[in-house]
């Protein structure tokens, strides 16, 4: 970075050092929002952003300098999706497709350009799914899996095609499951299973590979639980844990890999809980919830995070009300309470912390006056 700056220091009209520096903040920024510091990883992108846009304005026939500019919006985009702005990542992504569209029709041709053109429509439909618009997002999901597809098909050898193709099975299958249609979710994830599987088989020692196929199993594992086939969903979670393991033990730094070792205990903990067995449940929602509180803690900006810390706290409060704990559950549920409190008043349009806020608020209402008795 520091060379970087000497550079354009020493020659600022070179568009080449500019671009450099951007790109700079830019691998600054992902390690950063690796780490979980989306505050830094934000600031990070912006200043990549404020170059990107000025060479974008000096040269607007030039695409690489274009480009550039599409994905500091997308970049963006994901920090303030992680941060539960939807509506600000909504704009983000939008001003990165109208870039990328442009890309894509002045050369159909240009796998890179079709591919971000892919990618665009999945953010987009991202955000559309965390609104609970989920027609919005199964259009957006398609359009992206149409290209996806197309690049599959051209370059089957293409690992990146391929993968991509496996996401956008597995984000489709995400809104089946929402819509109830069970069979069409179980039917999504295991086609980007199947790709998958091929994928870590041809190289093994690939992280995001490993992690890709360890999300498989947690989805199907998530449709077998919704189908009341307990053992086959924990054997799915199990499949799922044993991978998220390793990667959380190898890449102990990586924020991501050890908040998915949470999820992961979690989802063990909802089979147990569903089969009777209350102490293997309350171990597994402890193990992930102590993950999640230093994750949490050290990065509180990331919303999803924070949500999912709450419903740790509610599980484990429900697992107190089963062994008779009134007094335990109440404090795993005002606990949860406060979290979801926080949530709400930040982003008070949001429709899933709003019905979790209610939720949870009736639960205490009503635990609280059988204690009071």
């Amino acid at each position: 970075m520091e060379i970087r700056k000497h550079l354009v220091l020493k020659d600022p009209g070179h568009a080449g050092w500019q671009r450099g520096l951007s790109v700079n903040h830019e691998k600054i920024g992902d390690v950063q929002f690796a780490q979980g510091d989306l505050s830094s990883a934000l600031k990070s992108y912006q200043s990549g952003m404020e170059i990107a846009e000025r060479l974008a304005l000096q040269d607007p026939g030039h695409a690489g300098w274009q480009r550039g500019l599409s994905v500091n919006h997308e970049k963006i985009g994901d920090i303030q999706f992680a941060q539960g702005d939807l509506s600000g990542a909504l704009k983000s992504y939008q001003s990165g497709m109208k870039i990328a569209e442009r890309l894509a029709l002045q050369d159909p041709g240009h796998a890179g350009w079709q591919r971000d053109l892919s990618v665009n429509h999945e953010k987009i439909g991202d955000v559309q799914f965390a609104q609970g618009d989920l027609s919005g997002a199964l259009k957006s999901y398609q359009s992206g899996m149409k290209i996806a597809e197309r690049l599959a098909l051209q370059d089957p050898g293409h690992a990146g095609w391929q993968r991509d193709l496996s996401v956008n099975h597995e984000k489709i299958g995400d809104v089946q499951f929402a819509q109830g249609d069970l069979s069409g979710a179980l039917e999504s994830y295991q086609s980007g299973m199947k790709i998958r599987k091929r994928l870590t088989s041809q190289e093994p020692r690939n992280a995001m590979w490993q992690r890709d196929l360890s999300v498989s199993h947690e989805k199907i594992g998530k449709v077998q639980f919704a189908q009341d086939d307990l053992s086959g969903a924990l054997k799915s979670y199990q499949s799922s844990i044993e991978i998220v393991r390793h990667l959380a033990l190898q890449y102990s730094g990586h924020a991501g890999w050890q908040w998915d070792l949470s999820v992961s205990h979690e989802k063990i903990g909802n089979v147990q809980f569903a089969q009777g067995d209350l102490n293997g449940a309350l171990k597994s929602y402890q193990s992930g919830i102590e993950i999640q509180k230093r994750l949490a803690l050290k990065d509180p900006e990331r919303t999803g995070w924070q949500r999912s810390l709450a419903i740790s706290h509610q599980n484990i409060g429900d697992v107190w009300i089963k062994l008779g704990e009134r007094n335990s559950a109440l404090v795993s549920y005002s606990q949860s309470y406060q979290i979801a409190k926080t949530l709400i008043a930040k982003h008070p349009e949001h429709p899933e912390f709003k019905s979790y806020f209610t939720d949870i608020s009736e639960k205490i209402s009503t635990y609280r006056s059988e204690v009071e008795k």
